[in-house]
């Protein structure tokens, strides 16, 4: 401890812990719809899949709101500090105060980092799952016949089609591709 602590710097260290706990929850959260939201996928479950992103959504969205109060600490462990906002870390403010609050400190900000981690993991493999499973849709809507660039002509109308590297005759076949008729 590179200086007695001071009310000032366990008032901010203390504030921190309890940002760091809001942010735990908010991360659990986080994790339960991603984990929700992967469940979703695996099943297949569009409603469910809609479902699940409005509220990794709402989470996001309050996670900016998180991210402004972190701001206000940062800079007033700057200004403690001595340093400019970017280089606050929690070790730095740990220096501040006794080592029991800055255990609690250091805790929560490994917990943090980890369940973080947790999440990112988790969100990597959702999105591998979807571009899976959207290059499967992919697939199959061209074996029906429907064209790379969809356009606005109607079925009939083969001649803009046709200017997107797909000839009347190979598209008439590529819509009967899936027709199992004799």
């Amino acid at each position: 401890m590179t200086s007695p602590a001071t009310p000032l710097a366990r008032e901010l260290v203390s504030h921190l812990v309890n940002h760091l706990d809001e942010q735990l929850r908010s991360v659990v959260r986080l994790r339960a719809a991603v984990e929700d939201l992967g469940a979703a996928i695996r099943a297949r479950d569009v409603a469910a899949v809609l479902r699940h992103t409005g509220t990794l959504e709402a989470e996001s969205t309050f996670r900016a709101t998180l991210e402004e109060r972190r701001a206000v600490l940062l800079q007033r462990g700057s200004a403690m500090l001595g340093v400019e906002p970017r280089e606050v870390s929690v070790t730095g403010l740990c220096d501040l105060v006794d080592p029991e609050q800055a255990q609690l400190a250091k805790q929560r900000s490994d917990e943090l980092l980890v369940a973080m981690e947790d999440v990112a993991r988790e969100h990597r493999t959702n999105r591998t799952l979807m571009q899976q499973e959207l290059s499967f849709l992919d697939h199959l809507l061209h074996l029906d016949g429907v064209p790379p660039d969809p356009t606005y002509e109607p079925p009939g109308d083969a001649g803009r089609r046709a200017a997107a590297g797909s000839s009347p005759a190979s598209l008439a076949l590529h819509r009967h591709g899936l027709d199992l008729r004799a």
